[in-house]
């Protein structure tokens, strides 16, 4: 079709053009996903409300996906890099070989975490959950021992993806989300409000993810299976950008860790009305992440090896620029129509007009984050790209800390709409720390100086 051969000519032509290429199919194609994801949140809006089962299932969830999202997340910005730099130096094979040596670390580390958080997630969940009565409380811990297996599935599915972005293919991993919502919208479709069948539905969406991954990248050429790793060269290079990336992603996690446990010593539904905000919010914010991260990454991964790093940087903020304004104006619209929003959306069923009046608040304050979050992603990035992940640990520390006082001073006095202001501040505080030491790198890299750059 001559409309497709203009279109992979025209994104061939230049890295702007590679990265909204791939930020367009990953678009159309998380469009999809985030369409069941949000079937998937009206189902449960209308079945649970906001009631002591769904708080229960959102906080035993938590920690689960919370840990596998750390490994898996950090992942992606350690080994996206180094997978281009090693296919372009030594064919697929070397970056197969890559790849399975890291998965051969990382699956018994998940395994073991996932025993972890079934065990000791059981004995922190009395100060998570204080505000809980003694049944909830054990509805939690029952659910939470269930759901652990969730540690390794989640993270799979983001390790998973690694492969594909490293050669900027991004249409299947952007579509692969959309199975657990679907599994999860079926459950509950027929079998109805039932918490038990809600988290096995959840485990079953993450099983179907990782199978589905794996064959596909079987069939497009892949190797994805675990090898016995050679800790030189490129290996050891990912597992020094890894390794910390990691730790500020543990760190970081601490935050959302923060919010639940400050929603959950407030009164009944907090849990729920930041978890309904939460969800209203992060869909366009996810979905711009979604788009830009991957294919910015793995774009930029390539380019760096041939191009100079002022081009890289002039690349890179010229697509900051933008993202920053595109986001304060999307942010202004979702505040103005917040109500609007959450009525259309969730108010049906178990959730009621007062649900919808104080979710709504919550929708408008956590808005204010937008633009922030968006760049400093952007930011991140480029810090992955520079060899900057030392740098990250310290960045999340600092937003632990301010996430742990703004929450403390804001939310015995504003509840839910305190910590959602609290959220907004922390990402603010992280931009600017991100963007002081991109910019001091890019000092450093101009006047020649060694900054443990992995090019």
């Amino acid at each position: 079709m001559q409309w497709w051969k203009f279109w992979r000519t025209w994104s061939a032509a230049s890295p702007n053009r590679r990265i909204f290429s791939g930020a367009v199919t990953i678009g159309v194609v998380t469009v999809l996903a985030k369409a069941l994801a949000l079937a998937k949140e009206l189902a449960i809006a209308a079945w649970f409300g906001r009631s002591d089962q769904l708080e229960a299932y959102l906080l035993a969830v938590l920690l689960p996906l919370l840990v596998g999202g750390v490994i898996g997340g950090s992942f992606s910005g350690a080994v996206v890099p180094a997978l281009a730099r090693a296919e372009q130096r030594g064919g697929r094979a070397a970056a197969d070989r890559l790849f399975g040596g890291l998965l051969t670390i990382a699956l018994p580390l998940l395994m073991i975490l996932a025993v972890a958080v079934g065990l000791a997630g059981g004995a922190l969940m009395p100060w998570m959950a204080g505000g809980f009565p003694p049944d909830k409380l054990a509805l939690t811990r029952d659910l939470l021992v269930v759901a652990a297996p969730l540690t390794v599935l989640s993270a799979l599915t983001l390790m998973l993806t690694a492969p594909f972005h490293g050669r900027e293919r991004f249409a299947v991993s952007a579509l692969t989300p959309a199975i657990t919502p679907a599994v999860v919208l079926g459950g509950i479709l027929l079998i109805g409000a039932d918490v038990q069948c809600l988290v096995a539905a959840t485990l079953l969406g993450q099983v179907v993810e990782v199978v589905v991954l794996v064959i596909v990248l079987h069939l497009t050429g892949h190797r994805p299976w675990p090898v016995w790793p050679r800790f030189v060269g490129e290996f050891a290079v990912v597992l020094r950008q890894w390794w910390p990336a990691m730790a500020a992603a543990v760190i970081h996690a601490g935050t959302a860790v923060v919010d639940q446990v400050m929603a959950a010593h407030l009164v009944a539904g907090s849990v729920a009305a930041i978890g309904y905000g939460q969800r209203l919010v992060t869909i366009p914010m996810a979905l711009v992440i979604v788009m830009i991260g991957p294919a910015f990454l793995a774009v930029l991964s390539r380019t760096q090896t041939t191009a100079s790093p002022a081009e890289v940087t002039r690349i890179a903020d010229w697509w900051r620029r933008r993202l920053l304004w595109t986001a304060m104006a999307g942010s202004v619209m979702v505040m103005l129509f917040a109500p609007w929003l959450t009525a259309v959306v969730f108010e049906r069923g178990n959730f009621t007009a007062t649900d919808t009046a104080e979710v709504a608040l919550v929708v408008a304050a956590l808005a204010t984050m937008a633009p922030w979050y968006i760049v400093g992603t952007v930011s991140v990035r480029m810090l992955n790209l520079m060899g900057g992940n030392r740098y990250l640990p310290r960045i999340a520390t600092v937003n632990l800390i301010v996430s742990i006082g703004a929450n403390l001073a804001l939310a015995p006095h504003m509840g839910v709409l305190g910590i959602a202001l609290a959220g907004s501040l922390v990402y603010l505080v992280s931009l600017l720390h991100k963007e002081w030491y991109v910019r001091n790198l890019r000092r450093a890299i101009s006047s020649g100086q060694d900054v443990g750059r992995t090019l």
